[in-house]
This record gives structure tokens, sequence and C-alpha cells, in this order.
């Protein structure tokens, strides 16, 4: 089947490579691909929504660790300036 590499690196990006998490953010995905089909079947709503909606997970845990590194680099400033205020 084809994009199966690819969900696969979707998938350990969104668990953040952690083993314990990827078989339930496999299922998860899973489902949701499994539920599209349905979805366009029944009501008409095309499959690509699913796509949109896996690529924002993707974008919220990107978000996290862009927001976890600015909050490391204001931590880092805050130091410095401490240091160089007592000096």
């Amino acid at each position: 089947s084809v994009g199966i590499g690819f969900d696969g690196m979707l998938i350990s990006l969104i668990a953040r490579n952690n083993i314990k998490l990827v078989p339930f953010i496999a299922f998860f995905v899973a489902s949701l691909k499994a539920g599209a089909l349905g979805m366009e079947r029944f009501t008409g709503i095309p499959k690509s929504l699913i796509d949109i909606i896996i690529s924002v997970f993707i974008i919220l845990v990107a978000m996290e660790g862009l927001y976890s590194g600015i909050k490391l680099k204001k931590k880092k400033a805050k130091i410095e300036d401490s240091k160089e205020s007592s000096v």
C-alpha cells in the first residue's frame, strides 16, 4: 500500500520517538484513516479532511518543540542577565 512509510514517520514524529506511545498513536491514526473511507462514502465529506486533521496534530507537536526552545532561550538569557548584574 502506498504511503505506509510516510505514515510510520508521521506516527513516530507525533509520538516523539517514544516507543511506548507508538502503538497508541498508530491505532489513533489508523482509526482516523479507516473512518475516513466510511465518512466519505456515507456523508460525502472528502477523506482529505483526515489528512488535514493529522497535519494539525503534527503542527501542534512541532509548535510544542518550538515553544520549549524559545522558553529555554529566555531562561538562558535571564540567567546570563542575572550573572552580569551581580558582577
